[in-house]
């Protein structure tokens, strides 16, 4: 099963968004997302963002308790490319899939690579702690500890 969906002649304030998005059910409590020709448009047509991107949303836990949702843990693979609103080519690849608990407000585990212009900036949510830390590693191998938004 999935379910498609399409933005035709859709804007907010005179900006236009366009593009597609499929979401396909794999079975086995996997969720395929896949976003397509996307496009952010100002009113005097010049395009500020386009991208592509594909994720993979997979139930690893709490699919067989009788807690419903409360704690159900997902894990979220994919990668994403497009043209950011300064014109500058980007990649987005997650290294180490996501970890989400659904009792947490944060990503709890995984690995993001985000690269603009041959710069990689890499986002590394821990080793499964429910907390706001994460740990950003810049293009010049420098890290940082930073908290992330509530």
């Amino acid at each position: 099963a999935y379910r498609a969906i399409t933005l035709d002649k859709y804007s907010v304030n005179d900006v236009s968004i366009e593009g597609s998005t499929k979401i396909v059910n794999n079975g086995n409590q996997s969720w395929t997302r896949t976003i397509t020709n996307t496009q952010i448009t100002k009113p005097n047509g010049n395009v500020v963002r386009s991208w592509d991107a594909t994720r993979t949303l997979t139930m690893v836990g709490g699919m067989n308790t009788p807690n419903i949702r409360t704690d159900d843990v997902y894990e979220v693979t994919g990668n994403s490319s497009g043209v950011n609103r300064n014109g500058k080519s980007f990649t987005t690849n997650i290294v180490t899939p996501l970890v989400k608990e659904r009792g947490c407000r944060w990503m709890v585990e995984g690995v993001v690579d985000h690269t603009v212009d041959g710069n990689t900036l890499s986002l590394d949510y821990g080793q499964g702690t429910c907390d706001r830390i994460a740990i950003v590693t810049g293009p010049n191998g420098n890290t940082r500890n930073i908290q992330l938004r509530r």
